[in-house]
């Protein structure tokens, strides 16, 4: 039982590590869920500089009723993806890679890796980008998975 456990928190400090495990550039967050048409489910952050994301929980995320939205793994490694998929951006090249996002900055964009910490620093890339309708997932990979959600796995190759 014991070495369930420590294998366990290796495996979590490993995925922590993969995803980012450090800080943000987020400043502040609020709790708030909002359901009108111009403004974002979840709860927003605040960005250094300017602007907000949202961060959504893998409950609000499945229930969004249709695709209106570009879906991103921002991982540095692929551990698996959450069906819908539309775009694989290493966050460690996010700079470079902006212009793989839509050139609309009014474009619903939901983002996530494997705990979370490296899609929040991608949002807040977005968001000081000009983009104004980014979402990221709270938890990543591991709590969509954790909470009952289906991970695909693929062959794939990240940049």
């Amino acid at each position: 039982m014991k070495r369930i456990f420590v294998v366990s928190i290796i495996v979590a400090m490993a995925l922590l590590a993969a995803c980012g495990g450090g800080g943000s550039s987020t400043s502040s967050t609020s709790p708030t869920t909002t359901t009108t048409s111009t403004q974002m489910p979840g709860t927003p952050v605040s960005v250094t500089g300017g602007g907000t994301y949202w961060s959504i929980t893998p409950a609000q995320f499945a229930g969004f009723k249709t695709k209106d939205f570009v879906l991103a793994d921002t991982d540095t490694v692929y551990i698996g993806e959450i069906q819908g998929t539309d775009l694989f951006i290493n966050s460690d090249k996010i700079s470079q890679e902006l212009d793989k996002f839509p050139a609309d900055k009014s474009t619903k964009i939901v983002v996530y890796c494997a705990v979370g910490v490296k899609s929040q620093t991608v949002a807040a890339t977005l968001v000081q980008a000009g983009y104004t309708r980014v979402m990221q997932l709270e938890g990543g990979l591991m709590a969509w998975q954790q909470q009952g959600y289906p991970i695909i796995s693929k062959t794939r190759t990240l940049s």
